[in-house]
């Protein structure tokens, strides 16, 4: 029997993490160009990570979570060596979905990346 671990989430829980972009985050890197900037697919990835990082603290091995949806806008180009931080919200909660806004950020605060996920609990 599946025990309800959702009760730990609450609406408006924030969590943040931060990463320094490494030369195998690059778009070079990846020959998805050959900017050396960190590469769309990669930041996404950052993005994901913390949105289960934060999950994994609160729900234990009782539950887990998929992606359904992950929708970002890649602002403005972040280099190797550069420290961003990830700032995530839980912005709402429907029976087993959950629904987060994202903010990357660099050093300076400013944008590089703002965007939403939905996570189906499972």
């Amino acid at each position: 029997m599946k025990t309800n671990r959702i009760d730990a989430l609450v609406e408006g829980m924030l969590f943040s993490e931060e990463m320094i972009v490494r030369n195998s985050d690059l778009d070079s890197y990846w020959h998805i160009g050959q900017l050396d900037v960190l590469a769309t697919p990669i930041l996404i990835a950052f993005v994901e990570q913390t949105i289960v990082k934060f999950l994994t603290q609160l729900e234990g091995p009782l539950f887990d979570t998929i992606c359904l949806e992950t929708n970002m806008k890649h602002i403005k180009p972040a280099h190797e060596g550069e420290k961003i931080r990830c700032n995530i919200y839980l912005k709402y909660i429907d029976e087993d979905k959950l629904f987060f806004d994202a903010a990357v950020l660099n050093y300076n605060k400013e944008e590089i990346a703002i965007g939403a996920q939905e996570r189906q609990i499972v």
